[in-house]
């Protein structure tokens, strides 16, 4: 009698060990296929289970993922849980990640992209007077792929404004956009259209004052 207790309970204790490997195997298909982070509450409750179960097993995940040098990892927070690369490797994914955007993506893309991280929030007029041709087929493309966000230009109406998007930031596996080689020193900026009518207006004070002198 004592035997059969003892196996009974053995098999109910199986049981529920099956039972959390599947929900831990649920769980990180569910977050893998998201991509973004979670509601934990929300999960919960998808699962049937309470949300302080669900937390338990978050952090067991997150244990047995630290302790068997997996390249993926959790980060939690009080309201959500997301899949991530684990930081270990975070240099390494960066740099694939940045060579399979740059082999993607043509020259001129790549240049406008660059002023747009660099120099966003900026308008097209701006983008074109930097590289010197027409770039609406470009923006129209790097939109298309997820890379950069058009927003409205409150200091202007007839206009846009063009900056990088997060998917951008995570292509690069970077968390913002300062974290860019020598943002600081390449973002520095004169808004080029003013530059350029400084210049018109220094080129016309030239020539009168040429004319002046000519007329003396």
């Amino acid at each position: 009698m004592k035997e059969e207790i003892i196996q009974t309970k053995s098999s109910v204790k199986s049981e529920g060990n099956q039972t959390v490997s599947k929900l831990k195997g649920l769980i990180e298909a569910i977050l893998f296929s998201v991509g973004d982070p979670v509601e934990i509450k929300k999960m919960a409750s998808f699962l049937k289970i309470k949300k302080e179960q669900l937390e338990k097993i978050l952090r067991e995940m997150e244990f047995d993922f630290n302790n068997e040098g997996r390249g993926i990892n959790l980060v939690l927070t009080n309201e959500n849980v997301q899949l991530v690369s684990t930081a270990q490797f975070g240099k390494e994914v960066a740099a694939f990640l940045g060579k399979e955007l740059s082999d993607s993506l043509s020259p001129a893309a790549l240049e406008t992209l660059a002023v747009i991280a660099y120099r966003g929030p900026i308008t097209r007029s701006e983008i074109e007077y930097i590289r010197g041709v027409n770039c609406s087929f470009v923006l129209r493309k790097l939109a298309m792929r997820g890379l950069i966000e058009r927003k409205d230009n409150e200091s202007d109406s007839r206009s846009y404004l063009y900056d990088i998007s997060i998917d951008f930031l995570k292509n690069l596996g970077i968390c913002e956009k300062n974290q860019l080689p020598d943002f600081e020193k390449l973002s520095q900026k004169e808004n080029p259209l003013k530059k350029k009518k400084k210049k018109v207006f220094l080129r016309e004070k030239n020539i009168n004052n040429d004319q002046d002198n000519n007329s003396n």
